[in-house]
């Protein structure tokens, strides 16, 4: 199935918590029939522009597959030519949402806005900074943050090194 062009739609941006490790997660939901093997290919919109690159399947003949936003893909690469690496400001926590159906949405009902952190990586920033499980993030450096895709946001376009308010 090498070269081969399918079709579908996008069903939804930002999707995170797809795989068991603490990573920076912004994918691209779409139904396309992405084959295995065909990772890393670019997924198009009807006028031929890369919107995503291909990255991930769940599970064959399901119709759920993932993509890395084009803008992350360009800011990857132009760093990598500028550069020759690529380097990103992160945590190093796990994070969950304070809205919805969340055990933290049920135990802070008056909050509206934040993330929770429901893990912290041994060595990361986070440890360092001394960070906690439970503790709820509300502002970045003074930014409000009612989503994990906004704190993710927010710390991600920090210079790596660089210290944030939390």
């Amino acid at each position: 199935l090498e070269y081969s062009v399918t079709f579908g739609h996008i069903s939804a941006k930002g999707r995170a918590g797809l795989t068991d490790r603490m990573m920076d997660e912004d994918f691209l939901q779409t139904d396309a029939n992405i084959n295995p093997g065909n990772s890393g290919g670019p997924l198009l919109n009807l006028d031929g522009e890369v919107v995503g690159v291909n990255s991930m399947i769940r599970g064959v003949g399901t119709g759920i597959c993932f993509a890395i936003p084009s803008n992350l893909a360009r800011e990857v690469a132009d760093q990598l030519v500028e550069t020759g690496k690529f380097r990103r400001s992160w945590l190093g926590v796990g994070l969950a949402e304070l809205r919805g159906d969340s055990p933290f949405a049920r135990r802070f009902p008056n909050l509206t806005n934040g993330v929770a952190i429901t893990g912290v990586m041994a060595g990361g920033p986070a440890e360092r900074a001394q960070l906690a499980s439970e503790d709820i993030v509300l502002a970045v450096d003074g930014r409000s943050v009612a989503s994990i895709t906004q704190l993710r946001r927010e710390v991600t376009r920090k210079r790596p090194g660089s210290d944030v308010k939390l």
